[in-house]
């Protein structure tokens, strides 16, 4: 498995802004993706509706009003 260079805090505020976007202007109500990585499949689930309990997530909304 090849090491990839992290992202940056930007690059990734870019990417949680990215996806933010696509949830209000493309999204109905949930996506589910899988995509090859180099550490195997990576699966996504984007939702709308909460799956467990609210306090298992990190809120990373801070990082979007910097």
């Amino acid at each position: 498995m090849s090491e990839s260079k992290p992202l940056s805090k930007e690059e990734f505020v870019e990417m949680l802004s990215l996806v933010k976007r696509y949830s209000e202007s493309s999204m109905d109500q949930w996506e589910t993706w899988k995509i090859d990585s180099s550490k195997g499949k990576l699966f996504i689930d984007l939702r709308l509706s909460i799956n467990g309990y609210e306090s298992a997530y990190t809120d990373l909304s801070d990082l979007l009003n910097e």
